[in-house]
């Protein structure tokens, strides 16, 4: 590899927030050898933990504003050992039939916690609408565990699912002494949970919502009883989103979502499986990783996750 190469790769800044004042200094021994790829991923390493550095000593936005001085809340010592010693509580999102027997048979099932709100089970709707009995007995057995139910709400509505949204209204309400609330997932699921005002229901935000500071924390939380931490953003950036009077959830592990979308990739690429209610397939990219894609031919539309699961569970410790 020769000196041109190296500034050539690492002066490549792009659409970052960075550019160069002055010319880069490299030191070379003779006969060296480095990929050119790895150049580049020390560069985009490199302006990332750059662009960390900065936002934490500049705080966001970059122009800073200051607001005027007062006394600084601060917690009792009884209610802090309080929330210090609290047990740690769990959620499990599930979506099938074979899931739910998964669920089961874990550790969660056998084990449980045993305590009001010690576990939380996000429910999805289609899942629990395809037979209404078999949901009862579910919800019924849930709650002789002392598990919170939750129903997750379909991610995209349109106006033909009129029918189906008062189906569901009416199992809700049939139910609602099984039920501990739902999950909302956009501003729409919020107005519309508004208007059912179920006696008793809770809502809770998912990270698709995105409350990513204060304000919109604050603004939202004027609705919600709870919510997810946005994905987006780094530890750091989610710690300071954390309130004791309004409980918050991190997901620690599980697929994410990349996208979602109305353009069906199972009809693009062969055909419709609207009869079939949900299918999977996947995407694989040119470096040929598998994106798998749960097609919810119920309400039309697709879930893209990525290609690897999230796991966080050694940094578990850092948040309890």
């Amino acid at each position: 590899i020769t000196r041109e190469n190296i500034v050539k790769q690492l002066g490549k800044l792009g659409e970052s927030n960075f550019h160069l004042d002055r010319s880069i200094e490299v030191a070379l021994s003779d006969n060296a050898f480095y990929p050119l790829k790895a150049i580049n991923e020390l560069r985009r390493r490199g302006l990332s933990l750059l662009e960390d550095q900065k936002i934490l000593e500049n705080g966001f936005p970059y122009n800073r504003t200051f607001e005027p001085e007062g006394p600084v809340p601060t917690m009792q010592k009884a209610e802090k050992n309080h929330l210090e010693s609290e047990h740690p509580k769990f959620a499990v999102h599930l979506c099938t039939q074979e899931q739910w027997n998964g669920f089961c048979h874990s550790s969660f099932w056998k084990n449980s916690l045993k305590r009001e709100g010690g576990l939380r089970l996000y429910l999805e709707s289609d899942f629990l609408l395809q037979d209404q009995d078999a949901a009862g007995r579910i919800l019924e057995r849930l709650k002789d565990k002392k598990i919170d139910s939750v129903v997750v709400l379909p991610k995209i509505l349109r106006q033909r699912d009129e029918q189906y949204l008062r189906k569901l209204y009416d199992f809700a309400e049939k139910s609602k002494s099984l039920l501990h609330g739902f999950l909302a997932g956009s501003m729409e699921h919020i107005e519309l949970l508004r208007q059912w005002n179920i006696p008793g229901m809770k809502i809770y935000g998912d990270h698709s919502l995105y409350l990513w500071n204060h304000e919109s924390r604050d603004f939202l939380g004027e609705y919600l009883d709870g919510f997810c931490l946005p994905l987006e953003l780094t530890a750091p950036e989610q710690k300071i989103l954390l309130e004791p009077s309004f409980p918050a959830e991190k997901i620690i592990y599980g697929r994410i979502p990349m996208m979602i979308t109305a353009n069906c990739v199972a009809r693009t690429t062969d055909r419709c499986h609207r009869e079939e209610g949900i299918c999977a397939t996947e995407l694989v990219d040119r470096y040929h990783k598998h994106f798998p894609v749960v097609c919810n031919c119920t309400h039309c539309y697709n879930v893209i996750y990525n290609c690897v699961p999230l796991s966080l569970h050694k940094d578990m410790e850092k948040w309890q």
